[in-house]
């Protein structure tokens, strides 16, 4: 009777907690574990419905090594015009992710980045904000030019207006138009309208800037009866993923920089594990089962690899095993990224269809730029190793929209790795 008595107590108590408190790490635990032991039967009724896994209809070349798809990813942010003038360009990840009204950033730059307070932060040729501090473990913090603490740059408009040129002072808050930078300018006489863009100024940065970094574009409108001004803002010119990757210009000369690689190595440690689905056609409900859990440091958002494809991300963790999230599940609207000269572009693609290592989706945006073979990468989360491992591969394109994609084989137990940050 008291054993009974305790089961039950220990039952109401766990459904009190998953209620009150359902991200407590030893809630998730349990439930975790409880999930991959409720659900043998998953197995066993698949079996009844396998099916062969296809191969592909003709050999594909090899993925892009390491250092390729790193070089793709990185070579728009990289490439500064400023940068000839005595300044190098090192390379940041975001640490988290990047909320698109945000006015600040937490960046790793790897072991001891040479970087001071008040350098410069770019995105290739755009100028987004300045260096506020470091912190001891090495993690930099940048405002971006609509902080409210954020260094005021000189700007020039692109061309005369009304026969002059004109110069602006950008930055240090935000404009009473939504989501531009402040701009305080000169009298509405000058006729400055909206789409005028704006460069870093050649005459009052005083060389502690590059000139002709693009700053944003100009959008105005009327102010209140009586007003001399227009009210104006300058409009980012990066938002959004796009500042998963950005740079800090600093000088040549500054002990530290000769030498260092302009990409931070990823702080990443691979764990080894064991995955298996369910064989045959994989369902929209079906889950990954990973064969190590928080014994091995594993936690939710760590990504899965498979033979040298991104497979999934971790959902939940209990002692021993843990459940990953499968991308590319029948059903799902995932939104990817190719790789080009120009940088990463955006795919979205709505899976129709998965067996085995084959994958049947409808590509839901123009794919004229996709050729055979090309693989697809997350498109954000600098930081978690998408920049490294594609999710998939292009085998074939139908006049429908249709595409064919090749992703990892995953049976009992295939072997793969998580990638579990480095603290």
């Amino acid at each position: 009777m008291i054993l009974k008595r305790t089961i039950c107590g220990a039952i109401v108590a766990f459904a009190f907690l998953s209620l009150i408190a359902p991200w407590w790490g030893a809630v998730e635990a349990v439930e975790t574990t409880a999930l991959l032991a409720a659900r043998p039967w998953e197995k066993l009724v698949s079996l009844l419905f396998f099916e062969p896994a296809p191969h592909p209809p003709f050999p594909l070349p090899p993925l892009p090594d390491e250092r390729e798809s790193m070089a793709s990813w990185w070579r728009p942010v990289l490439s500064v015009p400023g940068t000839q003038g005595g300044w190098v360009a090192l390379g940041g990840r975001a640490r988290t992710p990047i909320p698109l009204d945000a006015d600040s950033l937490r960046i790793d730059m790897g072991h001891d980045p040479p970087v001071a307070p008040d350098d410069p932060v770019v995105a290739g040729n755009a100028l987004i904000g300045f260096v506020d501090r470091l912190s001891a473990d090495g993690e930099v913090r940048v405002q971006l030019l609509r902080h409210k603490d954020s260094r005021v740059v000189a700007v020039e408009a692109e061309g005369p207006v009304a026969g002059e040129k004109i110069y602006f002072a950008a930055g240090g808050g935000r404009s009473r138009l939504e989501g531009c930078i402040r701009l305080s300018f000169p009298s509405s006489r000058y006729g400055i309208a909206s789409g005028i863009r704006t460069f870093t100024s050649s005459l009052y940065n005083r060389g502690y800037l590059p000139p002709g970094l693009f700053v944003g574009e100009i959008r105005s409108r009327p102010g209140n009866l009586g007003d001399l001004q227009l009210r104006a803002g300058l409009l980012p010119p990066v938002a959004g993923d796009a500042l998963c990757r950005v740079a800090v210009l600093v000088p040549r000369a500054r002990p530290g920089v000769e030498g260092r690689e302009p990409i931070p190595r990823l702080r990443l440690e691979p764990v080894d594990v064991s995955l298996s689905l369910p064989p045959g056609r994989i369902t929209s409900r079906a889950f990954m089962r990973v064969g190590s859990g928080l014994e091995a440091g594993l936690a939710k958002g760590d990504l899965v690899v498979s033979g040298g494809y991104l497979t999934g991300a971790i959902s939940g963790s209990g002692v021993l095993a843990a459940t990953a999230r499968l991308f590319l599940a029948p059903g799902e609207v995932i939104e990817l990224a190719h790789l080009d000269r120009a940088g990463p572009r955006s795919v979205r693609l709505q899976v129709l269809d998965r067996t085995g290592p084959l994958c049947t989706a409808m590509m839901m945006d123009r794919g004229d730029r996709l050729a055979i073979g090309s693989p697809l990468y997350l498109p954000g989360e600098a930081a978690e190793g998408g920049e490294v491992y594609p999710v998939c591969r292009l085998v074939s394109v139908e006049h429908d929209g249709r595409v064919q994609l090749l992703c990892a084989a995953i049976g009992d137990g295939t072997e793969g790795f998580c990638l579990v940050s480095i603290p």
